[in-house]
């Protein structure tokens, strides 16, 4: 029962985190064009607020148990015999999805989910309130791209390689094709037409996905063979 519970808390705070970017975007959607009254909408608004709230409480609760691990890591430096960071971590079992895959040095590799579910609001963001600026909006998410690929790189915060080199691999593909939504608004913004350019980049982008796919079935089934 005990392992069971784990695995499906552990798993609701992962599902959790997954909806928060379009929870933003279809939230500022829904608020654009609010209507009160008890219909659908009102509902919608409701449950909006529900896990608008659900969110913020559960980014308060990661980053408050990732300062006390840090805090608790320290203390066990000092008493070398200690085992406080084990205590903490059977206590804490349920949410060990925010530390366990992570090296602990600091709180930056520590902090990757925030970084990347910031990275997935902040991108819901910019679709859902500056699309009558598409050639902003492709900067800053190929921007996004850049930023998120230097701290995989830099800070290297995955403990096991191999999902390193998975993650990477995901930011890389989503790169090449964030840039080349990027030239396609260039090419719209200066009103060029450049069919032949512009079916490169749509082949481009086709093969991008074709390979996402398929490594990504393999990633799975790697997993699977490990299990």
């Amino acid at each position: 029962i005990r392992k069971a519970r784990v695995m499906i808390q552990n798993f609701l705070i992962t599902a959790l985190y997954g909806v928060y970017g379009d929870l933003v975007m279809f939230s500022l959607i829904e608020y654009r064009t609010l209507v009160f009254g008890w219909n659908l909408s009102l509902l919608s608004f409701l449950i909006s607020i529900v896990l608008f709230v659900a969110m913020f409480f559960s980014f308060f609760y990661q980053i408050k148990i990732l300062v006390n691990y840090q805090k608790i890591k320290r203390q066990e430096e000092e008493n070398e015999n200690s085992k406080l960071l084990e205590n903490f971590m059977k206590t804490h079992e349920g949410s060990q999805v925010f530390f366990k895959e992570f090296k602990d040095y600091s709180l930056a590799p520590q902090f990757f989910p925030i970084f990347l579910s910031g990275r997935d609001l902040l991108f819901s963001l910019i679709l859902a309130t500056m699309f009558e600026y598409p050639l902003a909006q492709t900067v800053l998410i190929t921007i996004m791209s850049f930023l998120m690929i230097a701290y995989l790189l830099i800070k290297r915060p995955f403990s096991s390689s191999f999902e390193a080199a998975q993650q990477l691999f995901f930011e890389v593909i989503g790169l090449v094709v964030n840039f080349c939504v990027f030239m396609n608004a260039i090419l719209d913004t200066g009103k060029y037409i450049a069919i032949q350019f512009r079916t490169n980049i749509g082949k481009l982008i086709i093969v991008s996905n074709m390979i996402f796919n398929f490594v990504t079935a393999s990633f799975m089934l790697f997993f699977v063979a490990q299990a």
